[in-house]
């Protein structure tokens, strides 16, 4: 997952989620899988915490468990395809 406006990589170690220079399969692995209508983001290089979620307060991090609340989706266009995650309010 690369952030358009930086050129940098989510990453994760951890329990901790960061922003990486280089899309590494030390910290970069992600994985998705559809989980009705959410999306299980795995990344296979955080051994213990490896799904992307949620803490109480509304902020990106990474757990032991699947978290239904994160959501993907993609919309491509001519030239472009825009992904989208749930918001956080």
């Amino acid at each position: 997952m690369k952030n358009a406006a930086t050129g940098t990589y989510l990453a994760s170690k951890g329990s901790y989620l960061y922003s990486y220079k280089t899309d590494t399969a030390n910290y970069c692995r992600w994985a998705f899988a559809m989980n009705g209508a959410a999306v299980d983001a795995t990344n296979a290089a955080s051994r213990t915490n490896a799904h992307l979620s949620f803490n109480a307060k509304g902020y990106f991090m990474v757990g032991r468990a699947a978290n239904e609340n994160v959501f993907f989706w993609k919309t491509t266009g001519i030239t472009t395809t825009t992904v989208y995650t749930t918001e956080i309010n």
